[in-house]
């Protein structure tokens, strides 16, 4: 593994949280509503209700955190790596020698990307878990992305000093998946 240069890391805001809650208690409800309805009480459910219902309420946000409910950046000496999820199970590598600028931006992810997320338009890509600011980081060839960060203008300057510096020999190697 690669030194880190720089890094950070952001988490979706309380009021996704709330309306994951409230979609998980929904499905729960359906899943046990039913019964509590029919019998007074949670007695007639079975076992295996029981755990599917305590599954989806536990469960399920912890799976969708660990996929989806955190956006790690990493400037590293030949590269900008940056993950999705508390897992980091979704990542991509931006290798410093095909970035060709770096902004700080305002941007509106629901108008220009349809929301937050991993989310692809023609030309341009967003990986970002909330707020309106970005890097956009220009490349050499294919699209132009925007990492979203509360901190651009820091991340901005963390890439170019990065940049600045020269990218390392054997930086060739660097690997990349979507």
């Amino acid at each position: 593994m690669r030194e880190s240069i720089y890094s950070e890391s952001d988490t979706w805001p309380w009021w996704a949280w709330v309306i994951f809650a409230l979609a998980i208690g929904a499905a729960v409800w359906s899943v046990i509503g039913e019964s509590v309805t029919a019998t007074g009480g949670l007695g007639g459910l079975s076992a295996g209700e029981l755990a599917g219902a305590a599954g989806l309420l536990f469960g399920a946000p912890l799976v969708m955190w660990a996929l989806f409910g955190k956006l790690t950046i990493e400037v590293r000496p030949a590269e900008v790596r940056v993950a999705f999820g508390g897992l980091g199970v979704f990542w991509k590598s931006l290798p410093l020698e095909r970035i060709r600028r770096v902004e700080a931006v305002r941007y509106r992810p629901l108008a220009e990307f349809g929301g937050w997320g991993m989310r692809v338009r023609p030309g341009r890509r967003a990986w970002t878990v909330r707020g309106n600011q970005a890097a956009r980081i220009t490349m050499d060839e294919g699209p132009t992305f925007y990492l979203g960060t509360p901190n651009p203008q820091r991340l901005r300057e963390r890439i170019e000093a990065t940049l600045a510096r020269g990218v390392p020999s054997g930086a060739e190697d660097v690997g990349e998946q979507e």
